[in-house]
C-alpha cells in the first residue's frame, strides 16, 4: 500500500482544552492522540462498559471529560446518550434523560450534582445507573452521603487537571456512614505520582507537598506558550531521572496506604498581613457549621486592606441568614486561629458558576470588595479594653479580639503596629510609643500599658 498523504502519530494533537482562567490568563492544553487513548483504557479498566450501558453526553467542549464522554461510549461499545444544549444545567432535562434513555454511566461535576440533587425531590431515586463520576472540584463528604442515600450506584471521585487529560486519580467513595473526607485516591494506569517539597524532594507519608505528575496521559504543552510550558511540565528532575513531569501546583498528602488526600491550591495559599493561609482549609471547617450546604471563602483587596470573605449556601433556603453566619462565625472561631476567620460571611441563595460549571471565584471577590465588614466602632466614652480592641480590629481586618489575643499572632506587622498606634494617639492624645505594642503584644497587657503611658502624661483616666 502507498504511504499516507498526511503522516501521523500517536503523538500527533487531537483536542485543545483551555482552562477556566480563574487563576490568570487562560492558556490551552494540546492534548495527543496517546494521552486520550490512555485516559479511555483506564477509565474502561476501572469502570468497564459493554454495550448494554449507555451514558449521557452533556458537559462543554471547554472542559476535558467531554471526550471521555465521547469516545469512551465509542471505544466500548456503549450507547452514547446526548443532552440537548445547555441541558446540562437543567436537573429535569438530565433526570428525563437518565429515565427514558435507561442510562447507567452519567459524569456530573460536583457543584452540577448538588445542583441536580437539589432541584429534584429528595423522594426520587436514581437505582438505574450504575456508575457515577464526579470531579472537577473537592468533593464534600455531605454530598457523598445525599447521594448514597438516593442511588445504589458507585460514586467515583476523579482528580486531574486538563494538563493530564480527564483524570489521573480516582478513588470509589465507600459507603460509609461514618465517611467525613473524601480523597483523591491513587494513580490510574499509565501514571505516575510523586508528592515533593519546595526543593523537589519527596515529603514523608502523611506531610503535605506539591503534586507532580507523570505518565501517558500528560499534555504535549500548553498552545504558542513555550515559557510557561517549560515551566510547568519538566524534564529529568532528580527524583525521576528521565521522566516528564507536570508540576500542578496542587496541595496533597499520602494517607496510609497511598491514597492522596487533596487540600487545596498552592496558589490558593494567599498572604493576609504577612501570614499564609490556605482558603481550603477555612471553606472545610465552615462546612463542619450544622445548616451549611456549601462553603467558599475568597482573598480580595491588596496590601495591609487585604481581607478574607466566606459565602455560605445554608441547607434549607428558609434558614434565618443572621442565624447561620453567627453559627458560621462561631464554628471558625472555635477550629481556627484568628487570623483565618473571615472578615465577612454571607449567605447566598446559590453559588455563582463559569461555562465550565465551576465555582465563579473572580465574581466573589467584586462582590466581596463591595461589601463592608461590620466591624466594632471605638465608641466615644469606651474604656481602654475596648477601644484598643476596636482599634486591633480595624487595623487587622477582624470583627472581634479576645483580652489575651496577641497582635501578632492575629497577623499584625510593622505597619498594622504603626496604623494602631497612630490611631489610638489620635483618639486619646497622648504619645503611645510604638515600643508600646512590641513590649506587650496581647490585649489585655497592651490596654494596661496605654493606661499607664496616659495617666502618666497626666490624661484623664480612662476606665
Amino acid at each position: 500500500p502507498s504511504p499516507s498523504p498526511f503522516p501521523s502519530s500517536p503523538d500527533d494533537p487531537v483536542a485543545l482544552i483551555f482552562t477556566s482562567g480563574s487563576t490568570g490568563r487562560p492558556k490551552a492544553s494540546l492534548i495527543s492522540h496517546r494521552a486520550l487513548v490512555s485516559r479511555v483504557d483506564a477509565l474502561q479498566t476501572t469502570h468497564p462498559m459493554t454495550e448494554d450501558d449507555r451514558i449521557v453526553h452533556h458537559t462543554t467542549c471547554t472542559f476535558d471529560m467531554y471526550l471521555a464522554e465521547i469516545y469512551w461510549p465509542l471505544l466500548s461499545g456503549a450507547t452514547l446518550v446526548l443532552s440537548a444544549p445547555g441541558g446540562q444545567r437543567d436537573a429535569d432535562h438530565l433526570a428525563a434523560l437518565i429515565r427514558d434513555h435507561r442510562v447507567t454511566t452519567m459524569y456530573f461535576g460536583v457543584s452540577l450534582l448538588e445542583l441536580f440533587l437539589l432541584a429534584r425531590d429528595e423522594s426520587e431515586r436514581y437505582d438505574g445507573l450504575r456508575q457515577v463520576l464526579t470531579g472537577g472540584e473537592p468533593l464534600p463528604a455531605d454530598l457523598v452521603h445525599r447521594f448514597h442515600a438516593r442511588s445504589t450506584a458507585s460514586l467515583t471521585n476523579l482528580y486531574g487537571p486538563s494538563e493530564c487529560t480527564i483524570h489521573c486519580t480516582a478513588w470509589v467513595c465507600p459507603r460509609d456512614p461514618a465517611l467525613d473526607m473524601v480523597l483523591i485516591g491513587s494513580a490510574v494506569p499509565d501514571t505516575e505520582l510523586w508528592v515533593l517539597d519546595d526543593e523537589g524532594r519527596p515529603v514523608p507519608e502523611g506531610e503535605p507537598g506539591e503534586l507532580y505528575i507523570g505518565g501517558a496521559g500528560l499534555a504535549l504543552g500548553y498552545l504558542d506558550r513555550p515559557e510557561l510550558t517549560a515551566e510547568r511540565f519538566l524534564d529529568s528532575l532528580p527524583v525521576a531521572p528521565g521522566h516528564r513531569l507536570y508540576r500542578s501546583g496542587d496541595l496533597v498528602r499520602a494517607r496510609p496506604g497511598g491514597e492522596l488526600e487533596f487540600l487545596g491550591r498552592v496558589d490558593r495559599q494567599v498572604k493576609i498581613r504577612g501570614v499564609r493561609i490556605e482558603l481550603g482549609e477555612i471553606e472545610s471547617t465552615a462546612r463542619r457549621c450544622a445548616g451549611v450546604r456549601q462553603a467558599v471563602v475568597v482573598a480580595h483587596g491588596t496590601g495591609v486592606e487585604k481581607a478574607l470573605a466566606a459565602f455560605v449556601v445554608p441547607e434549607t433556603p428558609s434558614a434565618p441568614p443572621a442565624e447561620l453566619t453567627a453559627a458560621v462565625r462561631e464554628t471558625l472561631r472555635a477550629w481556627l486561629p484568628p487570623t483565618m476567620v473571615p472578615a465577612t460571611v454571607e449567605t447566598l441563595d446559590a453559588l455563582p458558576f463559569t461555562p465550565n460549571g465551576k465555582v465563579d471565584r473572580l465574581l466573589l471577590e467584586a462582590r466581596a470588595a463591595r461589601t463592608t465588614p461590620s466591624r466594632p466602632a471605638p465608641a466615644a466614652g469606651a474604656g481602654i479594653e475596648e477601644l484598643v480592641a476596636a482599634v486591633w480590629c480595624e487595623a487587622l481586618g477582624l470583627d472581634s479580639v479576645e483580652p489575651d489575643d496577641d497582635f501578632f499572632d492575629l497577623g499584625g506587622n510593622s505597619l498594622s503596629v504603626v496604623h494602631t498606634v497612630t490611631r489610638l494617639r489620635e483618639r486619646l492624645g497622648a504619645e503611645i510609643p510604638l515600643a508600646a505594642l512590641l513590649e506587650e503584644p496581647t490585649a489585655r497587657g497592651f490596654a494596661e500599658e496605654v493606661r499607664r503611658v496616659t495617666e502618666d502624661a497626666g490624661r484623664p483616666a480612662v476606665p
